[in-house]
Formats: structure tokens, sequence, C-alpha cells
């Protein structure tokens, strides 16, 4: 599809989130797709995000987000650091937010 097209071709997402969001959709299709995620501090997101601590921004802090994106920029640059990071996110996409995983969250509430 054309989203998975545009995922293919993304190094970092960015979640620049001013208030809480108890799950981000498009962060875990981030993740999902093997892309790591820069993430605000507000509500569940440093959750989410917990692998990526040093990727999570001070929320409508705009120094703050330009040091994680020049950090970034420098992960890119790393093609060994950057690889390990994209692999990261697609197993942690996969483990914590495949449909498997949430017909395992919905048996145990039900049970």
């Amino acid at each position: 599809s054309n989203i998975e097209n545009l995922l293919a071709l993304t190094s970092f997402g960015v979640i620049p989130s001013l208030d809480s969001e108890v799950i981000c959709r498009v962060g875990v299709e981030f993740l999902q797709s093997g892309v790591p995620v820069l993430s605000s501090d507000v509500g569940a997101l440093p959750e989410v995000f917990f692998e990526f601590q040093n990727l999570i921004f001070k929320a409508g802090d705009p120094d703050s987000l330009t040091m994680k994106l020049e950090e970034s920029l420098h992960l890119f640059l790393n093609k060994i650091l950057f690889n390990n990071l994209k692999v990261k996110a697609r197993e942690i996409g996969e483990q914590n937010y495949s449909s498997e995983n949430y017909k395992k969250i919905l048996q145990f509430i039900q049970d």
C-alpha cells in the first residue's frame, strides 16, 4: 500500500504530542514498520517508546526536539547503530503490538 511504501522510506518517526495520549496509533505503526520513534514525554508515550529513552524530548520545548533531531541524525549516519534501532523497533512492534498480542490481552480480560 502507499502507507507501507512511505514508511519504508522513513528513517525516524516523530510524535510531537503536547497532550496526554493513551496509545499513539501512528507510533505503533512506525514500530511495526521498523521505524525508530522520537517522542514527546507526555501521557503514556514514554512507556510506549521506553526502548528509545534517548529519543524522548520535552513536550512543547523546541530546543529539546531540535537536540533529539540532531542526535537522530548522528544515529542515522552510523549505519550499524541505525540498523540496530530499526531491528529493535520492528521487534517491539511485532512483540508488543501484534494482533496476536491483542488477542491474548482480550482473552486475559475476558477470563
